[in-house]
């Protein structure tokens, strides 16, 4: 069974968060090595490696009210994938 990946600590509910993120991938303006439509993922893979406290801003990113609603469903042309990053 495939289970979207999600950020780390992005566990808030849509209605209640404070940052809601989204994954945008896209390979379609690529025109040597493609692969950037697989950076959504890679970036929630690698997010379970953070650490959530910063001490020079004196915050926890843990606290914060995050929501990750998954990846677009981009298709392939370059102006619809800017309306739907924008809508």
């Amino acid at each position: 069974m495939y289970i979207q990946p999600t950020f780390a600590d992005a566990d808030a509910e849509y209605e209640e968060s404070d940052f809601v993120i989204f994954g945008a991938p896209f390979d379609g303006t690529s025109s040597f090595r493609t692969g950037s439509r697989f950076a959504p993922d890679a970036l929630r893979q690698a997010s379970y490696n953070f650490e959530t406290y910063n001490p020079e801003l004196d915050i926890d990113i843990a606290d914060i009210k995050v929501c990750d609603v998954g990846n677009l469903d981009l298709g392939c042309l370059v102006e619809e994938c800017i309306d739907r990053v924008w809508a």
